[in-house]
């Protein structure tokens, strides 16, 4: 849901914040025919709000839970 900003700060950052309005949405990731390089969640890239594409989608990941 984070405004997209060409200023982005990187670097350590826990949820970093985009700025409050903007024209386009932030999305990460890739698609299933990317590159293995692009599909990494630390990839970050932008579209215009409502924009519907095969290309942009929710991602399930599964992961198991420990008992300790």
């Amino acid at each position: 849901l984070d405004w997209y900003d060409f200023d982005y700060q990187g670097g350590n950052v826990v949820d970093p914040k985009g700025p409050d309005s903007g024209k386009n949405r932030v999305f990460r990731g890739s698609y299933w025919g990317g590159t293995e390089w692009s599909c990494r969640s630390a990839i970050r890239n932008y579209s215009w709000p409502g924009h519907a594409s095969g290309q942009l989608g929710f991602r399930v990941a599964l992961s198991s839970v420990s008992s300790e």
